[in-house]
């Protein structure tokens, strides 16, 4: 078959499918709602969003694996052509081997096996016909929905258009409820003449409509109940859940679970609205049922969108009964069983649909087991001596990728890069925003990501470890374009100063481009790489000449011996710091630690608690 037909025929027998899928999860519900009878509107409300969700997920998940079950199969049915091709021009005694002929004669050895098969490959084979035209069918149901869905999403711009004044006194009342619960978006009250309930539109600025006829006829306590009630929604999001329920009745419209479902979605959100709203209002339960009564009475005639949010779902005398004398039932244990085996029931179903996908599950939780294997617990997790060991690990890993060599630091150097990354590990998460030098870390290695694809690329072209290119900016200005000069005057993201930027091509204003003066930071590391080309630590020493100035550093390793420098020339300058100037000992010396430990969070954030990938992955 072609790609289409598979298509066409996997969508059809997909609708068929969840027919009975959705049987079972509407059973599942019921029983649920059953036992969670006694229990709050709140958990009711769950357990219908998540059958719901339940509903949406088969039919996908079923799709899925009829697509790569048709494929596995197309792939198998080629191979036996090509093998039955061979045997055939090998000789008429070869049919025995060719699959689909030792079927035939295993079928002729029962004449009621023969019987049965041919009548499932009949009903089977009418059902393969019928299928694309169910997916046809399902189509244009859909498009008739969505049309209707677009029609109302349009009325409801409408009636956010068409608003009346803002209800000064109300709007303060309603400010006041919406501090009570927390609500931290602005939501504003206003009277409109085109609805006759209160309602809701809208989630991230929520607008809440009230008709007119509603102030004047209701009692303050009332009104006042009906406003924290649609705070209620818009705080649980119910607007937009409502939207992405109306998407799920758009695409499986013709199973009257889905229905059925839906209904009870609507039903739990009024009755837990109507709980918070009695909660949060203090109010006579009596006095709340009038004012869902006099809305009742307003409805008839309502035009509210589809997508608004008014007071709707359950019924009337159900929510006025709940509320003005509840009766909580004793929890069934039978049903309490059987709630369970049926979500039991729909969750194998769901495993099953997914064995055409098992083995990559496999692979992928494969790979992430690994992971953890090799990060283990997080660095601020670790004990000093797991952290000590994990630095000087990472670090080495570091020094190997950065230069094709093996970098043998010495502890104290090791101790030296240790202090640095908790410099930064103790700015993560430090609620001081994203302030320069002192601020929260994560903002510096968030901006990283932004900036790593043209720093790859640049340093890449100018065959320097990329490593170099992603970590000096970060320590020379956490990745900010700083226009303003430091008190030494240097600019931009490579804190160039004017006059080396000149040796480089560089005018002022190039200074802070970060294209350009990326390429010059690199062609400088390029030329130290070329002076301190015999040292085995060049890039190490290439580093610290970015901070120090390549003739400075030449003068340093002149002070050291040789026995010093043989091992590990940054190590020895490191710990010769006392025999060298005040700006060495003040601020080089932390210069070549501080890249380190820079380049190592940024190339395993997950291990400091920094939900981004390693900054060298973000390569275009």
């Amino acid at each position: 078959m072609t790609s289409s037909q598979i298509m066409g025929q996997a969508a059809g027998w997909t609708l068929l499918n969840f027919i009975w899928q959705g049987i079972l999860i509407a059973m599942a519900l019921s029983v649920a709602l059953r036992f969670l009878r006694s229990h709050s509107s709140g958990a009711r409300y769950l357990a219908s969003c998540a059958a719901l969700v339940l509903l949406f997920a088969a039919p996908i998940l079923t799709f899925s694996y009829l697509v790569s079950d048709a494929d596995s199969f197309n792939a198998k049915e080629r191979l036996q052509t090509a093998a039955a091709a061979t045997n055939e021009r090998a000789g008429a005694g070869a049919a025995l081997n060719d699959p689909r002929q030792s079927q035939l004669l295993f079928q002729s050895d029962s004449l009621l096996n023969q019987e049965n098969a041919s009548t499932l490959r009949r009903i089977e084979s009418q059902l393969d016909r019928v299928a694309p035209y169910l997916m046809l069918a399902w189509l244009a149901g859909v498009a008739f929905l969505f049309i209707r869905f677009i029609s109302g999403w349009r009325e409801t711009r409408t009636l956010k258009r068409e608003v009346g004044p803002p209800l000064a006194g109300w709007q303060m009342i309603l400010d006041s409820l919406a501090r009570q619960v927390r609500v931290s978006r602005p939501v504003r009250l206003c009277e409109s003449a085109l609805v006759e309930v209160p309602t809701v539109i809208g989630w991230l600025r929520p607008l809440i409509l009230f008709p007119a006829k509603a102030l004047v006829g209701l009692e303050p306590q009332a009104v006042r109940a009906l406003l924290a009630h649609e705070l209620a929604h818009i705080l649980r999001y119910d607007y937009l859940v409502n939207m992405l329920q109306a998407l799920v009745e758009i695409l499986l419209f013709y199973h009257p679970a889905v229905w059925w479902v839906s209904r009870q979605v609507r039903v739990e959100r009024e009755h837990a609205c109507d709980d918070m709203a009695l909660s949060l209002c203090n109010e006579d339960a009596v006095v709340y049922a009038r004012a869902l009564l006099s809305v009742e009475e307003m409805r008839a005639g309502a035009s509210s969108g589809a997508l608004a949010l008014g007071a709707d779902g359950g019924s009337l005398v159900a929510r006025v009964r709940r509320i003005v004398s509840p009766k909580p039932s004793r929890t069934s244990p039978l049903a309490a069983t059987v709630s369970i085996v049926l979500f039991i029931a729909v969750g194998a179903v769901n495993l099953l649909l997914l064995k055409g996908t098992q083995a990559k599950t496999v692979s992928d939780s494969s790979t992430t087991n690994l992971v953890k294997a090799q990060t283990g617990k997080s660095y601020q997790a670790m004990s000093k001596d797991e952290q000590s060991a994990f630095i000087a690990e990472k670090a080495r890993d570091i020094a190997r990728r950065m230069s094709q060599t093996e970098y043998q630091f010495t502890p104290a150097f090791e101790s030296e890069i240790q202090k640095s990354v908790d410099y930064y590990v103790g700015r993560i998460g430090n609620n001081l925003g994203d302030q320069p030098g002192k601020g929260d870390a994560r903002f510096i290695f968030e901006r990283g990501q932004v900036h790593a694809p043209t720093l790859i690329r640049i340093f890449k072209a100018r065959n320097i470890s990329p490593l170099i290119g992603l970590y000096i900016p970060l320590i020379e200005s956490e990745y900010l374009n700083l226009e303003k000069p430091n008190s030494m005057g240097a600019l931009g993201m490579f804190q160039f100063l004017p006059q080396t930027g000149e040796r480089y091509g560089l005018t002022k204003q190039d200074l802070t481009d970060v294209e350009k003066s990326a390429d010059a930071a690199a062609r400088y590391i390029a030329d130290s790489l070329g002076l301190f080309h015999s040292d085995h630590m060049k890039e190490a020493l290439a580093l610290l000449s970015y901070n120090r100035g390549r003739g400075k550093v030449t003068d340093d390793l002149r002070l050291v011996t040789d026995d010093e420098n043989k091992r590990c020339s940054i190590c020895a300058l490191t710990a010769a710091r006392d025999r060298l100037d005040k700006d060495f000992q003040s601020e080089n010396v932390h210069y070549v630690p501080l890249f380190f430990a820079a380049a190592i969070i940024g190339e395993n954030p997950q291990a400091f608690g920094l939900n981004l990938q390693p900054l060298s992955s973000y390569e275009r």
